[in-house]
């Protein structure tokens, strides 16, 4: 598995790594990951399952890149990859064919929509359709994706579509941490207490959110809000806060390695992205029993049902998203039973086995193929 990201912390991206990983020990497949850069403490916990764990930056130069790649899949014999995390146009796919590697599977997970139209999206056809020509399969994250990959002229009968899944076990309900959280923050009970867990960037929207906080202090509903996350965007957000005349409201909480335990205190859970990919937080906030008001777009309605697991408002809409927050907010019987419509959707979709079983079932494709071509040839 060749990995352009560096993870700090263990998130639900790693136990679904991890999962896979142990799922191909089990099938007496070795296992290898390499990352961009990983934490010492995250590791030691791939490598005590089994998992080799390599470390090597695509940003440090293609060609530096190439050569350490060739020794690792010299090295442990690979003949199957799944790239993730890179895009279309980086030549990964041709780096691992040019070492022997027979099986490429390229796995989509970025988040953002296809804006490009005519001669730029023609280009962009042609760029992709020569990176990605060594890789036999394509693994779209939900079905918004696998929508942008058939824009950009891919195959669609190369395309499988496979939702991630989470951890059920770590992410549970706990009736008692709304009360904690209030103690903790000096919280008044009237007050609808929401939250979102991000990184700052501009695809998230987060100015949406603050918006929308800022119009419910107008029409008088108390409110807290709880924002998980860093990134570039957080000095100016903390400043439309302060224009908003919601500051005190706010407590920017910064990086936060395990949000569940914060997430389970809400009342509501706040997402506006545009053209997001999949969105883990959900299923995490969905699981520990907070219902959610999200933007309908990206693959985002594929996880969340309107009115029934979650209410969607839409993008960069600050007073549709104000007016649903107030309605879940004013109404708990309503909002308990979004948010065990929720809880159970995770449980009936979005199991983390799920997830693993396809993923496995499309390497084992491969390989199956692999077999046949073998014995038609020594037939012959």
């Amino acid at each position: 598995m060749l990995f352009d990201c560096q993870p700090l912390s263990w998130t639900s991206r790693e136990d679904m790594h991890l999962a896979v990983c142990r799922a191909l020990l089990e099938r007496g497949v070795q296992p290898v990951i390499v990352f961009a850069g990983i934490s010492p403490i995250l590791r030691e916990k791939y490598e005590a399952a089994g998992v080799i764990v390599e470390q090597v930056n695509y940003g440090h130069g293609s060609l530096r890149y190439f050569r350490r790649m060739r020794a690792i899949f010299r090295r442990y014999c690979i003949d199957t990859v799944d790239i993730e995390f890179f895009s279309y146009f980086q030549p990964i796919a041709w780096m691992a064919r040019l070492n022997g590697v027979r099986n490429i599977v390229f796995t989509e997970s970025n988040s953002g929509l296809m804006q490009a139209r005519s001669w730029k999206l023609a280009f962009l056809r042609l760029r992709t359709a020569l990176a990605t020509l060594p890789v036999k399969r394509f693994v779209a994250i939900s079905e918004f994706v696998r929508s942008q990959m058939l824009r950009l002229g891919l195959e669609d009968a190369r395309i499988s579509v496979i939702h991630k899944g989470i951890d059920l076990q770590r992410y549970l309900p706990d009736a008692s941490a709304r009360h904690r959280l209030l103690n903790e923050y000096g919280s008044a009970p009237d007050e609808i207490v929401l939250g979102t867990v991000a990184v700052m960037r501009p695809f998230k929207h987060p100015e949406t959110i603050l918006e929308a906080c800022g119009l419910l202090q107008k029409h008088g509903v108390r409110f807290r809000l709880f924002a998980a996350g860093g990134g570039a965007l957080m000095p100016d957000l903390q400043k439309l806060a302060a224009r908003l005349g919601i500051a005190e409201s706010v407590h920017w909480l910064g990086y936060v390695e395990r949000p569940e335990e914060l997430v389970r205190g809400w009342d509501l859970f706040l997402l506006a992205s545009e053209g997001e990919a999949f969105g883990f937080v959900l299923l995490e906030a969905m699981s520990c029993g907070v219902a959610v008001v999200a933007t309908a777009s990206g693959a985002i309605p594929e996880i969340v049902e309107e009115g029934r697991s979650g209410l969607l408002t839409p993008v960069k809409d600050p007073a549709a998203m104000a007016d649903a927050i107030r309605n879940l907010g004013n109404d708990p019987v309503r909002r308990y039973k979004i948010a065990q419509a929720g809880c159970a959707r995770v449980r009936d979709r979005f199991a983390l086995d799920f997830a693993v079983e396809k993923t496995i079932r499309v390497y084992e494709t491969l390989w199956r193929g692999e077999q046949t071509a073998t014995t038609a040839s020594h037939a012959r």
